[in-house]
């Protein structure tokens, strides 16, 4: 099922469900007791969360036994990931710019160079995250 992109933004507007998309990123799979614990929710409040997030299929499920671990849904993450740097690769434009002359080209200037810095810090986590998973493999 083809979620919307504004599913996903409404899914995501909440702090403690971005917390569950993390701890699901960096543990795996997990039970909602043990998220409920980790992040200091009672497990009612994460079922809940847990239920909007499947809704707009960012998590799934699969029951073993009395066991029902939720893991993320890395197909439909990946096509948000792809949607956003659609959505994010022309730059910053304002709504209202000049149309010529020295003005636009330093809005422009200036909406590169701040795109320039949010890449910069990208990469940085990017390259943390590469460094802790090579640094687990050899342990």
């Amino acid at each position: 099922m083809r979620q919307e992109p504004s599913d996903i933004f409404k899914a995501l507007s909440v702090e403690t469900r971005v917390k569950i998309i993390e701890l699901l990123k960096s543990k795996g799979p997990l039970g909602v007791n043990n998220i409920a614990k980790r992040i200091g929710v009672t497990p009612a409040a994460i079922s809940q969360h847990l239920k909007i997030l499947k809704l707009a299929g960012l998590v799934h499920n699969e029951r073993k036994g009395y066991w029902i671990p939720y893991s993320l849904n890395n197909f439909a993450l990946e096509n948000f990931r792809q949607l956003l740097n659609k959505f994010c690769a022309g730059g910053y434009r304002s709504a209202v710019r000049p149309r010529r002359g020295p003005a636009r080209r330093k809005n422009r200037l200036e909406s590169l160079q701040k795109k320039e810095r949010e890449l910069k810090t990208e990469i940085k986590t990017v390259r943390k995250r590469i460094h802790a998973i090579r640094t687990k493999k050899t342990k």
